[in-house]
């Protein structure tokens, strides 16, 4: 073989290795694009659809120290204890008044789901004693009396045991003379903890919590839940924070890596350790045994609030 031969094999063997070499390089570059794109990119993280559709699972991460400190410092900032507020005292009467009107269908009500204004009689959520007559319904309601929007005036909270115990809380505004359906507790895990703090405390595993506005609407909320795989196995994840009428928090794109994405609720959830779930809930379970007596101070029968008022048949 000749030499010039030989050369152009070893030039030929030469290329073929440059072009190995260019094509390991371009898909180690495209391999670290993809990276750096996954970490801005919800689809490379851990998504569901809801956060029902993880809580059993037992592989998920735990966060770590620094998502840990985040997370507390993001939970410190919750003001979870309830008030329950008064106002101003010397309106309570007049405002009884008022809401028998509501209770009597001489006053009717905005009902803020529908837009429509109704009465009380025709508001199926409450009406629904088919063998009673009206009068007997509205005695086997408890009522809620506080200032539970804390504008200085008191709202009314019927609560109806028929009904798995929901209650509607109604707010009268004096200076327009109309009345509104202000916010509503679907059923019995919700629970009343002071003025514009609600909870929602499903069998003690799944533990929400919601600031209320003074219009009723939602200024903040956090969320957290445990499942128990065995004496030894569980799993305890939570929300950060979020707030609807402030910038939110920012959560940066390392502790995304380590969290869950929910889609049906748009929001992050990490897990954590049952010492640190508890920890950061204490807060929470304080409020709620905090209430407990509380609200009971506020709560009347019919008779007890509205004496001798006797509505129409």
């Amino acid at each position: 073989m000749g030499k010039n031969h030989k050369k152009c094999i070893m030039v030929l063997i030469g290329m073929i290795i440059l072009f190995a070499i260019s094509i390991i390089a371009e898909g180690f570059i495209h391999r670290e694009k993809e990276k750096t794109r996954k970490i801005d990119s919800p689809e490379s993280q851990r998504i569901y659809e809801h956060w029902m559709d993880f809580s059993e699972e037992r592989d998920l991460p735990y966060t770590d120290a620094e998502g840990i400190k985040i997370i507390r410092q993001a939970y410190e900032k919750v003001d979870f204890a309830g008030e329950f507020m008064q106002g101003d005292s010397e309106n309570y009467d007049e405002y009884v008044i008022y809401f028998s009107k509501l209770l009597n269908n001489d006053l009717p009500f905005l009902n803020k789901e529908t837009g429509k204004e109704i009465y009380l009689k025709d508001f199926e959520r409450l009406a629904i004693y088919d063998d009673l007559e009206y009068r007997q319904i509205l005695i086997r309601y408890e009522y809620i009396f506080f200032d539970i929007d804390a504008d200085g005036f008191p709202e009314l909270g019927i609560r109806n045991e028929n009904d798995h115990n929901a209650i509607y809380i109604f707010d009268y505004n004096e200076q327009t003379g109309n009345c509104e359906l202000w916010y509503t507790l679907e059923n019995f895990w919700y629970v009343i903890l002071g003025s514009k703090k609600i909870a929602w405390i499903w069998d003690g595993k799944y533990l929400a919590f919601y600031q209320l506005g003074l219009g009723g609407d939602v200024e903040c909320q956090t969320f957290g839940f445990s499942s128990w795989f065995n004496e030894e196995e569980s799993l305890h994840m939570v929300m950060l924070p979020v707030y609807t009428k402030e910038e939110g928090i920012d959560i940066p794109d390392w502790l995304k890596e380590q969290g869950v994405f929910s889609q049906s609720d748009g929001q992050w959830f990490f897990r954590i350790t049952e010492a640190q779930y508890e920890e950061l809930m204490a807060p929470y379970w304080e409020a709620y045994f905090a209430s407990e007596e509380e609200i009971e101070k506020v709560t009347y029968t019919y008779g007890e609030l509205f004496g001798s008022l006797i509505p129409s048949q």
